[in-house]
């Protein structure tokens, strides 16, 4: 298959690196989060491009002049602060600065735990709520459409000026691309009794997915003036971001800040939601506030816990170190009854999600978590937390107990929950699409089963060759590229009308409410009317009759 591919940037200002990514996931059963310690490292080089020696461009926004830095197709305005936020308090307007802003590359990330990767040595800091700004070079008649990018890294780690999001290629496409960054681990996800009694009527506890809005607010108020169409954004994310995605999809106070969401692999269990302050049977029935307490008492004592006001003063060193001995699994946001109203399954399934265009879907391998995990999650860990084990492996083909367990976990936690929550859109009446990302480069054919989770990064920002298990630089190859700039068209298409499809691409069909069809993406895209079926239906019936069970 071969595409007509945008012209090529200049070498000199495209950046190449690998990557290699296991985001964690909350939505496993109890014993798996406890096992499942996932990586997230961005093997790669972690310099940014040289910028071009042209005149840098200066944009004037209501806190103060930004000077963007010009690249080959883009100019880009790095490091611009969109709110800032004390410890554990929702975040405030960024405050206004003199003079022109002359950043050269990313801001701090938020505070984090790396070991290695292109994030290693970057300088880390609460105060680290900015966001980075790609705007396509050259003149433009009508308003951009916005992609905001939402980064992975299982709410813990990861930061939205990473080489693997360079936005060269999405920009080519005359789209805006922003990159955010938000509060992470135990600063972006915290409840206790003190602080939801001080904090009563108002969003608590995810302070994280609160940055999120902050940003979309800041997008909407300023993007004009980079020749963004404010009422014309798209949120888009992979893992960790495309459970953020699902989130604002379902939180009140995000609706119409954005117009179109694209969540990749966003795991997450369909049926239930952690509670800020409820008990609930089941692997995710501890409340939020009950790990609070606990954090308090470990910094503390059990007898005379810290309080609110003195766990603002534990060094954030301390508290990832705690962390990450501690809190296993991806640190997804809670319902709070607030900024999250309900549980996302009844959400989507009661019509409350933001009625716009929505496109899910999941990499043909998502097991890789598992694959890649140390230690080894037994398969009994992950049958376990199945309901119904054996109705499970009868509608899974009869498969024995170690393919069960990678078959239920890709598909319970990722693939159907795209196939649910899509369907539950286009019953609304919203444009759906639901994908399947099936493509592995020759260089690793025969070495892995399936496109690991997360690969597709690397194919809808054209940042190849990507992660480092996936392929090296040198064996790259025009197909490589072809179908990058195949994924580049789709996720822009759809960024501009809602709709993916666009002249002299393979059509893809959108999602019809109740159907089983699937638009797999691989160097031959094509849409398979009943593609794992029985598989879908069984988890769409599974995940309604839990729903309501607490």
């Amino acid at each position: 298959m071969r595409i007509n591919r945008p012209k090529a940037a200049d070498k000199s200002g495209v950046l190449t690196f690998s990557l290699n990514t296991l985001d964690h996931i909350s939505a496993a059963p109890m014993l798996i989060r406890t096992l499942l310690i996932a990586i997230f490292l961005f093997v790669a080089p972690s310099s940014q491009a040289a910028p071009s020696k042209s005149k840098n461009a200066i944009i004037t926004i209501a806190d103060g002049s930004i000077s963007g830095v010009p690249r080959d197709t883009a100019t880009v305005y790095w490091n611009i602060p969109y709110a800032t936020a004390k410890r554990w308090e929702a975040p405030r307007p960024a405050k206004q600065w003199k003079g022109v802003r002359n950043e050269q590359r990313p801001g701090p990330i938020c505070p984090q735990e790396i070991n290695r990767g292109p994030l290693q040595g970057w300088t880390q800091n609460e105060d680290c709520l900015n966001l980075n700004v790609w705007v396509p070079r050259g003149q433009h008649i009508k308003p951009l459409p916005v992609m905001v990018w939402i980064h992975g890294g299982s709410f813990r780690q990861g930061g939205g000026g990473s080489p693997i999001y360079n936005g060269d290629k999405i920009v080519e496409q005359d789209v805006i691309l922003v990159t955010i960054n938000y509060r992470l681990g135990l600063l972006g996800r915290f409840a206790h009794p003190e602080l939801s009694r001080a904090q009563a009527g108002g969003p608590r506890a995810n302070y994280g997915l609160m940055d999120q809005i902050a940003a979309l607010n800041w997008v909407k108020n300023n993007i004009s003036t980079f020749g963004g169409d404010a009422d014309n954004v798209t949120i888009f994310g992979f893992s960790a971001g495309g459970v953020a995605v699902n989130y604002l999809m379902a939180a009140p106070s995000a609706r119409g800040l954005f117009h179109k969401a694209i969540a990749q692999s966003g795991g997450l269990e369909v049926n239930t939601t952690r509670h800020i302050s409820q008990e609930r049977s089941g692997a995710l029935g501890k409340s939020l506030e009950s790990e609070g307490i606990a954090v308090a008492s470990h910094f503390g004592s059990s007898d005379t816990p810290m309080t609110l006001d003195e766990l603002r003063q534990v060094p954030v060193s301390d508290l990832l170190d705690y962390q990450e001995k501690t809190l296993i699994g991806s640190l997804n946001p809670v319902v709070d009854g607030v900024l999250i109203p309900d549980d996302i399954g009844r959400t989507f399934r009661d019509g409350k999600q933001a009625p716009v265009p929505y496109m899910a879907g999941s990499t043909s391998w998502e097991a890789s978590l598992l694959h890649y995990a140390k230690p080894q999650v037994p398969p009994r860990a992950i049958l376990y937390g199945i309901d119904g084990v054996e109705a499970a492996r009868t509608a899974f083909g009869g498969l024995d107990d170690a393919a069960l367990a990678q078959a239920w976990f890709a598909n319970s936690v990722f693939l159907g929950t795209a196939h649910y929550l899509t369907n539950a859109s286009a019953k609304i009446g919203q444009p759906a699409w639901l994908y399947y990302f099936d493509y592995l480069p020759k260089a690793v054919h025969g070495t892995v089963p399936g496109v690991a989770h997360g690969d597709e990064v690397p194919y809808i920002f054209g940042t190849l060759p990507g992660k480092s298990r996936v392929t090296a630089k040198d064996d790259v190859t025009g197909e490589d590229r072809d179908v990058a700039a195949l994924m580049t068209a789709y996720w822009t298409n759809f960024a501009k009308t809602g709709n993916p499809n666009g002249e002299g691409l393979p059509a893809i069909a959108p999602r019809v409410p109740g159907g089983s069809g699937m638009n797999i993406l691989d160097a031959n895209p094509r849409f398979i009317p009943n593609f794992m079926k029985k598989q879908m239906l069984f988890l769409d019936s599974y995940y309604e009759r839990h729903m309501d069970s607490k």
